[in-house]
């Protein structure tokens, strides 16, 4: 682990805990390490009591039910989608809103003069293609987003509880080919 990223991986967690109203997304079409991603995420707000809303564009129904918390990510905004509903932006998985399906959100939240009032944290395995999160925890030689979940969870002292292994194990053996890619680790 980058001794670089730990202190990044704090301050992440200090947000997630002070934040009152989440919003939890990915990348459209999610595969299972962006799903896992947000699962994580998930059943830490669970965990904390928080409020949050989990998304997904285009999500396909019933792929990827065997993932704990599946169920719970929403693949359509609603209606009354606001981001002023939220103070925590986390895009996982993702390196540009572009890919999110909330970009426009995001530019007529900039353009009302509101964006310093959501804080957006990015968890990324990918090269990044945009700068545009407050914190971005980026380590490219990772082979999944799990995988730098799993550095988090750790790193913040979360118990890993069947759920949290379940996601993390469903990550990392997807983005890594069943740890036959290149990219694969030891560290986990």
């Amino acid at each position: 682990m980058d001794q670089e990223i730990k202190p990044l991986l704090v301050q992440a967690y200090e947000r997630i805990t002070k934040a009152k109203n989440i919003l939890i997304v990915s990348h459209w079409h999610p595969d299972p390490d962006a799903l896992s991603a947000i699962g994580v995420m998930i059943e830490i707000a669970e965990s904390q009591g928080k409020k949050y809303f989990a998304y997904a564009s285009e999500k396909e129904e019933l792929t990827f039910n065997f993932l704990p918390h599946e169920e719970k990510v929403a693949s359509k905004l609603p209606e009354d989608f606001s981001l002023k509903n939220y103070d925590l932006l986390l895009v996982l998985d993702c390196g540009s809103p572009k890919r999110t399906g909330i970009s426009q959100h995001l530019q007529e939240f900039k353009d009302q003069g509101l964006r310093e009032n959501i804080y957006i944290i990015e968890f990324d395995h990918h090269p990044r293609t945009e700068s545009f999160a407050d914190l971005e925890i980026r380590i490219p030689h990772l082979g999944s987003t799990a995988e730098l979940l799993y550095y988090f969870l750790k790193e913040n002292g979360v118990k890993i509880n069947k759920n949290l292994a379940n996601l993390l194990l469903a990550g990392i053996l997807t983005d890594t080919g069943n740890f036959l890619y290149p990219v694969t680790s030891d560290g986990a």
